[in-house]
């Protein structure tokens, strides 16, 4: 299984702390990176065969930090060169041809996982899905990334801009997919 680590975006929100660096590359106080994080989980877990960050925005700081763990797992970079333009259906899209070989994970780079959750993920899956994590609270703000259902509990929508009295769930940025029809059916 490979995980994609969507990593390309400017992070315009967190300036001045991504006037420099991408935000994935952004320290936690403690000497490690929200990347940092997200590559020892995956080393960390059996699954994960290889690891593919999507970068754009200051991507050779990305290819440098990397290199750090190129014997410990098998990892690379693809570059979005739309990144300034579009969002993470373009990363997806640069990543497509290698999504379509093996089951995957996609990870916002932004995020922080607890480690073992991609074993968890991976673990309690089915063997063909597709599968988004979500989280329910009682507030929702109106930059988290909403979700909107149908009547019948079919997932609609995602996006920051759904209107708060229409979601009931946010996505915490992390979708497995297994199975080839499924694989097929999301690219």
């Amino acid at each position: 299984m490979r995980l994609f680590i969507l990593a390309a975006g400017v992070g315009s929100r967190l300036f001045p702390l991504t006037k420099d660096k991408p935000k994935s590359l952004i320290d936690l106080g403690d000497g490690t990176t929200l990347l940092d994080r997200q590559i020892k989980n995956a080393v960390s877990c059996d699954s994960i065969s290889e690891v593919v960050v999507i970068t754009g925005y200051k991507s050779e700081q990305i290819d440098k930090k990397i290199k750090q763990y190129k014997e410990r797992i098998k990892i690379k970079t693809l570059y979005n060169p739309y990144y300034e333009i579009s969002n993470n259906l373009m990363s997806l899209w640069v990543a497509n041809s290698l999504m379509k070989k093996s089951d995957f994970l996609i990870s916002n780079g932004d995020n922080l996982y607890k480690p073992g959750l991609y074993d968890k993920i991976i673990a309690e899956a089915p063997k063909s899905t597709i599968q988004i994590t979500l989280d329910h609270k009682d507030h929702y703000d109106e930059d988290d990334m909403k979700i909107q259902f149908d009547d019948d509990n079919r997932i609609m929508r995602i996006h920051k801009d759904i209107p708060l009295k229409k979601s009931r769930a946010e996505s915490v940025g992390l979708v497995i997919v297994k199975g080839k029809k499924k694989r097929k059916l999301f690219i």
